[in-house]
């Protein structure tokens, strides 16, 4: 193991042509395929940024655990098929409650997600309007990004610190692959991965849908040409907090930022009442939480049908409507055996013939 007396940054080699970097709470699994000198020089390039990432987070930590929050506007990216992105606000609501957009399902409220007004109270208005940003009030490369793939969500509660794990892998994988001559290279924070493609490759992945059984559920295949470059998942049991119940929610997007930041929301979007379900505030847990106050999940006992369904309903729209409005490709839940797929192609078999496509396992 390589120790960095600058940074505290540690780094090692692992099997299978991979390395792993550690520094304070970051863990990466990184892995490039190319030419030995070339996937050489990518590691060296990687490791010089990653040894800056957390002094830079550090220092803005305070504001990163402040809610995002704005006016309902049009988002500043094309939705599918190229039509303009609607405002999220038209999707889901302000409130956190569905709305009619396209084929989504209105009127399903989503508990335990404050309103844009609530949060206001409680941090300051980072605002994003249409097709011009507002000053990004972070500073750092890293920073940014976590605040860029959080602001479309900002109808609802939400911090930067929801894809805090996905823009670290985002900025190393840029310093990795720049100047370099890759076939495709991952950096893979914690189950959030960051992605690079050259033409004609592909990456596949396993999902593990519950972390207390470590087996299989679903695989995601992507191509370089479905533009997906970021992969993440959330869910109660995660090492983050969650509003939902979710076991699993993988998400597929453009980067693992804004892969981090849907399925954070998607995440909380699967939940019900129900006794077996237990909350407790945030803080109780952790000071420090950017949650403060909300209830998180600590304790999810079996669920009846009706539940199960409800749940799965209200995440499956939340992952319709980001869809609809382009900030995700595709995104898997799971909750107690039951699952979900929005995107890409799914069946019982592996499908192989497709850009993007879920594997269901038996």
């Amino acid at each position: 193991m390589t120790l960095s007396a600058r940074s505290g940054a540690a780094r090692a080699p692992l099997s299978g042509q991979r390395w792993h970097f550690q520094h304070g709470p970051i863990d990466l699994v990184l892995r490039a395929w190319g030419d030995a000198e070339e996937c050489a020089a990518a590691y060296a390039q990687a490791w010089v940024r990653f040894e800056t990432v957390l002094p830079e987070l550090v220092s803005e930590l305070p504001l990163l655990r402040q809610p995002v929050a704005a006016p309902s506007c049009s988002l500043p990216r094309s939705g599918r098929d190229g039509a303009q992105a609607m405002p999220l606000g038209h999707c889901l609501g302000s409130e956190g409650r569905s709305r009619a957009a396209g084929a989504v399902p209105a009127e399903t409220p989503f508990p335990h997600l404050p309103s844009a007004r609530e949060v206001r109270a409680n941090g300051p208005l980072l605002a994003h309007f249409a097709g011009e940003e507002k000053a990004c009030p972070p500073s750092g490369p890293v920073a940014r990004r976590m605040w860029r793939a959080c602001a479309p969500f900002a109808d609802q509660f939400i911090t930067p610190m929801a894809a805090v794990a996905g823009a670290v892998a985002d900025e190393v994988l840029a310093a990795m692959i720049a100047g370099r001559t890759l076939a495709k290279a991952y950096v893979n924070n914690g189950g959030d991965i960051a992605i690079h493609l050259a033409p004609g490759e592909r990456f596949e992945t396993g999902i593990v849908g519950d972390i207390g059984k470590p087996k299989l559920s679903a695989t995601a295949s992507v191509a370089a040409e479905d533009g997906v470059r970021g992969i993440a998942t959330s869910g109660w049991r995660g090492r983050s907090f969650s509003l939902g119940i979710a076991d699993a929610v993988t998400v597929l997007a453009r980067d693992a930022a804004a892969a981090d930041a849907a399925a954070t929301m998607i995440a909380n979007a699967v939940t019900t009442d129900h006794p077996a379900i237990e909350r407790r505030p945030a803080r109780d847990l952790d000071p420090d939480s950017d949650l403060r106050e909300h209830p998180v999940t600590v304790s999810v006992g079996p669920l009846d049908a009706a539940a199960l369904a409800a749940a799965l309903a209200n995440g499956e729209r939340a992952a319709r409507a980001y869809r609809a409005a382009g900030l995700l490709e595709g995104a898997y839940i799971e909750l107690q055996g039951r699952r979900v797929a929005v995107g890409g192609t799914h069946a019982p078999a592996a499908i192989r013939d497709e850009r993007m496509a879920w594997s269901l396992h038996a």
